[in-house]
C-alpha cells in the first residue's frame, strides 16, 4: 500500500530538510518521487472516509438501532436538564 509508506519515515524514504523543501518527501531507491503532504493527507482521508461508510455498511441492524435508541435518550436527557 504505497500511501501508508508515504506516511511512515523508515528504509523506504526519508524527509527533506528545511531547506530542500521540509513538506515535501523523496522516495530513495528505485523510483524518485515527490508528493505535498497536504496532497497526501487528503487521500489518506479519502481512505478512511471510505472504510468508516464500508463499515456503516456491514452494520448489524440490531446494533444500528441500538445506536438510534442511545441518541433518543441523550436527547430526552439533555432536554431534561
Amino acid at each position: 500500500m504505497e500511501m501508508a509508506m508515504v506516511m511512515r519515515n523508515d528504509n523506504h524514504g526519508e524527509r527533506k530538510n528545511a531547506n530542500d523543501g521540509g513538506d515535501k518527501w523523496r522516495w530513495i531507491g528505485g523510483k524518485q518521487k515527490t508528493m505535498d503532504l497536504s496532497e497526501c493527507l487528503k487521500k489518506e482521508e479519502v481512505v478512511v472516509h471510505e472504510k468508516i461508510l464500508q463499515l456503516e455498511k456491514n452494520l448489524d441492524p440490531a446494533l444500528q438501532w441500538e445506536e438510534e435508541m442511545m441518541v433518543e435518550i441523550a436527547a430526552l436527557l439533555k432536554e431534561k436538564t
